[in-house]
């Protein structure tokens, strides 16, 4: 089942895995009154985060590229 929601919040627990003595990183996202909770090693959890990073700023360069292109076009047509 897939049900897209806006998140609240994401938490993060650093860890050590009881039963296999791992570092482990425990994640809790947010979003009103739903939390999926899941668990990953350092090194996925590090890439989730440079994943997210890199969604964001893309995200913000897109808006302003679409803006830039909208006042271009706004400059030219009143001329």
């Amino acid at each position: 089942m897939t049900k897209i929601t806006d998140l609240n919040g994401i938490e993060v627990e650093h860890m050590v895995n009881a039963r296999t003595g791992e570092p482990t990183v425990k994640v809790r996202a947010l979003a009103d009154g739903l939390v999926l909770l899941g668990q990953a090693d350092p090194s996925e959890a590090r890439q989730i985060a440079v994943h997210l990073l890199e969604a964001a700023a893309r995200a913000e360069c897109e808006v302003d590229m679409i803006l830039g292109l909208e006042r271009a076009g706004q400059a030219t047509d009143g001329n």
